[in-house]
């Protein structure tokens, strides 16, 4: 019987919506005793090099990672990738239309705001991104400085959030785009926690574009719902990961970090896998 390998292949840091930067994310899995840990920042690859240069010379490997948020039917779905040359012109590619179509729509969200009487200037909201790619969270905290809202909340159920009056509709990569840019990449495309979404027939659309894995073992996976996905994914001859989707401490996302055990067999398959893609 294979001996249990700790890992997380699903963690948030700084660079997007965590607490934790790249270096503090593997100091703690080095206290947890992970052996491998993955950062899956949404829509960017900011805080891999430093991960990568934190884990260099210790006994926990860093792998590339990514979540892209993809639109599919009118639903929001995720695709991990692992293991990408984040260098790649086509993961490069793919990151910079995000930013290009999320930058242009800022700007709009913030002159509706201009017309509603809550001007802001882009530079404020700049300053609170501290070089990440600037979101709605962003925009809400800068008109909570501005004393135009007197919470977070405020900003999104009145302004920001969808049907608000504020509110733009974000452009989003579509599923199959996502898995063929991490495929190009290098890296092998999964399916983030499918159970949250309608996922009946587009796994089978997303083969052909590089699909390559399912990410089973998470913490809003109820059992019957692993079952059914172990089910899948044997049927399809896809790989099985798992990942705590840890956002760090004194984040809304409660799940700690190593928290999500994937078995064995499914790691060494995933790692022998990266391996055979490089």
């Amino acid at each position: 019987m294979n001996a249990e390998i700790k890992t997380d292949f699903h963690l948030h840091t700084t660079f997007s919506d965590g607490t934790r930067t790249p270096e503090q994310t593997v100091s703690h899995a080095l206290e947890l005793g992970l052996s491998a840990l993955a950062i899956t920042d949404h829509d960017t690859i900011a805080g891999v090099s430093q991960a990568l240069a934190a884990a260099k010379a210790t006994s926990v490997r860093a792998i590339p990672g990514i979540e892209f948020s993809t639109d599919y039917e009118g639903q929001e779905v995720h695709i991990l990738g692992f293991g990408m040359d984040i260098e790649a012109a086509a993961l490069r590619e793919a990151l910079e239309l995000m930013i290009r179509k999320r930058d242009e729509r800022n700007v709009v969200i913030l002159e509706k705001l201009g017309k509603l009487g809550l001007p802001l200037k882009l530079e404020q909201v700049l300053e609170i991104a501290q070089g990440r790619v600037i979101a709605r969270p962003h925009i809400a905290r800068a008109m909570l400085q501005a004393g135009y809202v007197r919470s977070m909340q405020e900003a999104f159920d009145r302004y920001l959030a969808k049907g608000a009056a504020a509110f733009i509709e974000r452009f989003s990569l579509t599923p199959q785009q996502a898995c063929q840019a991490i495929t190009h990449s290098g890296g092998l495309s999964v399916f983030a926690h499918p159970g949250k979404v309608r996922y009946q027939g587009l796994i089978n659309e997303l083969i052909p574009a590089g699909l390559r894995g399912l990410e089973i073992f998470h913490p809003d996976h109820a059992p019957s719902q692993k079952r059914k996905l172990l089910a899948i994914a044997k049927e399809l001859n896809l790989l099985v990961t798992g990942g705590s989707d840890s956002h760090g401490p004194a984040s809304p996302r409660p799940a700690e970090m190593g928290s999500q055990r994937l078995p064995s067999e499914y790691v060494q398959a995933l790692l022998e896998a990266l391996e055979e893609n490089q």
